[in-house]
């Protein structure tokens, strides 16, 4: 089956938690799988409703400090890990710093981590 996304996504460990604009009061901490250019794939306990406006933080070994932007919830689909429950999440990035998600992708190619000197 060919892909039919326009832009590879990269695997990437990390967390991304997630501020809901409908509920500033709950934050909801997912784990981080993918990232490509326009956004970000994460499991998380339990589902997000498709549409929703979040501020995110993004937590990765691979950033100097975490990523602060702005998504927005593009599918949430139940799924079974580990014998556990969970949902795959996908943000669609609205507002990032699009030069900190491209230094993201050039050092997963490099396969350096934030803390390497080189």
């Amino acid at each position: 089956m060919e892909e039919q996304r326009k832009y590879r996504r990269y695997m990437v460990e990390g967390q991304m938690i997630i501020k809901l604009k409908s509920d500033l009061s709950r934050n909801i901490r997912m784990e981080l799988v993918d990232i490509c250019v326009l956004g970000a794939g994460a499991y998380a306990q339990e589902s997000l409703t498709v549409g929703m406006e979040a501020d995110f933080i993004l937590i990765s070994k691979l950033l100097e400090k975490s990523l602060i932007g702005t998504g927005k919830v593009k599918y949430s689909l139940p799924l079974e890990k580990g014998g556990k429950q969970l949902f795959r999440i996908g943000i669609e990035f609205v507002k990032v710093d699009g030069a900190i998600i491209q230094r993201i992708i050039d050092r997963i190619h490099k396969g350096v981590s934030a803390d390497d000197k080189t």
